[in-house]
């Protein structure tokens, strides 16, 4: 089992490059969603040159507040990879999962935005293999995601592992119930909403653990006709009541998304490959959560790598540059298919 902790980050420089990719914008019909969604697609040096080769896929999940547009800053890392020929030529795509009326999607289904991940793990993929030399594979196709991006691709790893070889996920919030965490945002909770009790948790006037947490309750509990009247907007199950107490009937709602719970629904023979990390110095105080779920991991006999690293919220470069290693590793190399 591998469990390597890995710290530092690969120096290239401008020397080593022998082409770079493009990117482009473009859009496609979801049939899941009913509209037109943005996505970003970065093709690797030399896709145009020989029409008979496909490439590999690496879905980028982005975070909060992102589009398919945040996708961009890792090109010029993947670009320095392939011209030095330490990971193959590869194609990216990345997709707009930013609805209204939170712009993010948690990349789940919601009766409050559609179908998004119907839409990430059917039509995407769909669209992609047709309109693109993809390799049509579930050993060519895998995830990269940061923060909301990094529970988006750790559930899709999961929950569609039929579809994706492997996963690198940074910062994700993977255990909503790890208990020293679950403690401190009741406190945060409490502070961004005083002078309650009784509490008013307010999407736009209240803080940012309480906006957190309200549009996690419009995709993990979502209810367009919420009877919680300690709650604006009304459109979800806050977990939390106005006493600022947990509500059970919500909680176990919530437990079908909760990462930490999730993971148990995986095999050693499963094969994901499962890359993950997050910085000591986390302002969203996600890292003791992701040391404790690599334990679990450790103990359901899953293999993984972790990243520790001692930044905050941002992936730095070194995972950047690992992780894709890491996903080079397991997909199936550029292949001619007549």
């Amino acid at each position: 089992m591998k469990k390597t902790i890995l710290h530092t980050a690969i120096l290239l420089t401008a020397t080593t490059l022998v082409g770079q990719g493009n990117y482009f914008d473009t859009t496609l019909y979801s049939p899941a969603l009913d509209k037109e969604k943005m996505v970003r697609i970065y093709l690797p040096p030399g896709y145009g040159e020989n029409h008979e080769l496909h490439y590999p896929v690496i879905y980028y999940l982005h975070g909060t507040g992102g589009n398919h547009t945040t996708v961009s800053h890792i090109f010029e890392a993947v670009d320095s990879l392939i011209g030095a020929e330490i990971i193959k030529p590869v194609i990216i795509v990345s997709a707009d999962n930013s609805p209204g009326p939170y712009g993010d999607s948690q990349f789940v289904n919601s009766i409050i935005w559609g179908n998004y991940e119907d839409f990430m793990t059917a039509d995407l993929i769909t669209w992609a293999d047709s309109s693109f030399r993809t390799i049509a594979s579930r050993d060519a196709r895998t995830l990269m995601g940061q923060s909301m991006g990094a529970m988006g691709a750790f559930r899709y790893g999961i929950l569609h592992k039929d579809k994706y070889r492997a996963l690198a996920a940074h910062a994700g919030c993977v255990d909503f119930f790890d208990p020293d965490w679950f403690e401190r945002v009741l406190r945060r909770l409490h502070e961004e909403n005083k002078p309650g009790p009784p509490y008013y948790y307010d999407y736009e006037k209240s803080g940012i653990m309480t906006s957190l947490f309200l549009k996690w309750s419009a995709a993990y509990s979502p209810n367009i006709n919420s009877p919680q009247e300690h709650i604006n907007p009304r459109i979800g199950e806050f977990p939390f009541d106005e006493n600022g107490m947990p509500i059970d009937s919500i909680i176990k709602k919530w437990r079908k998304y909760n990462i930490a719970d999730l993971v148990e629904q995986l095999s050693p023979s499963d094969s994901v490959g499962i890359f993950f990390g997050c910085g000591s110095q986390d302002y969203v105080r996600v890292y003791q959560m992701n040391l404790r779920l690599k334990t679990k991991l450790e103990n359901l006999g899953l293999p993984y790598e972790f990243f520790d690293h001692d930044e905050d919220h941002s992936m730095p470069e070194g995972f950047l540059e690992q992780g894709l290693i890491f996903l080079d590793s397991l997909m199936l190399k550029p292949m001619e298919i007549q």
